[in-house]
């Protein structure tokens, strides 16, 4: 089976009619431009979206990380502090989180936006009741990772409970108070991901997709062969779960193990969700490339390239 592929040319006159700064309709999210250190808003729908002007933040940023539903930033300042903003209607407006901690190396947002997890200096922390609930004791001290053992993915479930690693050759399952242990051994390169609204998870390793369910109890787990060996998420309502290459993507069904695959014409560099899409590469000189899981036959979708 073959992803359809879709032009965005459709409305995009309409969108371009919008004034700078206002409202042009719906919105797709947000995504972070590494190359110009700005946030612009995706207006439009799939099929029919531009890029927005950057988003005023009020400092500059050296990068930022966006929530699934686009309500939420986590964003590293020029001088190297976390800062947290709410976005909506393409503004930005900071808050704060008692605690938190004042920098990280790595942020990551759990599949719905309601947590995330920071890491920096040996340290996980994660906050969440995300994006109205931070308050003092959201942030808590999740566990200590030596500085010299390598830790590699990272991912955390919607309720802030439990946190994936991959810590040397090792994927654990740490849970709060700062409780660990082994989930599966794995391979430098693993990938992991919890399910929305979920404890359940996936692990990809040495090519095999591994799907447990409930990592809060017993574990039970599915292996799947010949995965690919990049990036891993669910999606939307966790009944897909989407791996990616440097190029190509496959699709499984949960349900049947049916897998659809396709190839993107683009560097895939990650999975990053916004809404029911992925955004599977960066904004900038080329165009963006977006998955569209919102209905049964997935497609890929560009926006065009910033000027």
């Amino acid at each position: 089976m073959r992803f359809r592929l879709t032009c965005l040319f459709a409305g995009m006159a309409a969108l371009a009619c919008g004034q700078p700064g206002s409202v042009a309709g719906p919105s797709t999210g947000y995504v972070f431009a590494p190359d110009a250190k700005t946030v612009r808003q995706v207006r439009g729908i799939p099929g029919a979206a531009l890029l927005g002007d950057p988003v005023d933040f009020g400092m500059p940023i050296a990068r930022a990380e966006i929530s699934a539903r686009g309500d939420f930033a986590a964003a590293i300042a020029a001088d190297g502090t976390l800062h947290l903003f709410r976005l909506g209607n393409g503004t930005a407006k900071e808050v704060t989180a008692d605690h938190a901690m004042a920098a990280a190396d790595r942020i990551v947002f759990s599949p719905s936006g309601t947590a995330l997890v920071l890491y920096g200096g040996g340290q996980l922390q994660v906050l969440s009741g995300l994006p109205d609930g931070i308050a003092a004791g959201s942030a808590q001290s999740v566990a200590a990772a030596s500085p010299r053992t390598s830790v590699g993915a990272l991912a955390v479930s919607d309720d802030g409970a439990y946190v994936l690693m991959r810590r040397g050759s090792s994927v654990l399952v740490i849970s709060q108070p700062g409780s660990e242990r082994v989930l599966t051994e794995s391979g430098s390169l693993a990938s992991v991901a919890f399910a929305p609204d979920s404890h359940d998870a996936a692990v990809v390793s040495g090519g095999t997709l591994s799907v447990f369910q409930d990592v809060a109890g017993p574990s039970t787990r599915q292996d799947f062969p010949n995965a690919s060996t990049g990036a891993v998420a669910f999606s939307a309502n966790g009944s897909k779960i989407v791996m990616a290459g440097p190029r190509a993507l496959t699709v499984l069904s949960r349900a049947t193990g049916e897998a659809t695959r396709a190839t993107c014409e683009c560097q895939i560099s990650g999975l990053n969700q916004m809404g029911a899409l992925f955004r599977l590469n960066d904004p900038g000189a080329q165009p963006m490339w977006l998955l569209d899981l919102a209905t049964d036959d997935p497609r890929l979708v560009f926006v065009p390239a910033t000027q």
